[in-house]
């Protein structure tokens, strides 16, 4: 289970960079943003165990 989370918070983590970087000027950056703290939080989770 805790790896599962960790592939989950690092493939979130590299959604939201590429959402921040193809970003064009539009709302993304918002969701981009909440996206890579979800996958912190996720990967963070994972490894306290």
């Amino acid at each position: 289970m805790q790896s599962s989370r960790l592939i989950a918070g690092l493939i979130l983590v590299a959604v939201a960079a590429l959402m921040f970087l193809l970003d064009n000027g539009g709302i993304t950056v918002a969701g981009a943003v909440a996206m890579a703290i979800l996958g912190i939080v996720m990967v963070a989770i994972s490894r306290r165990e």
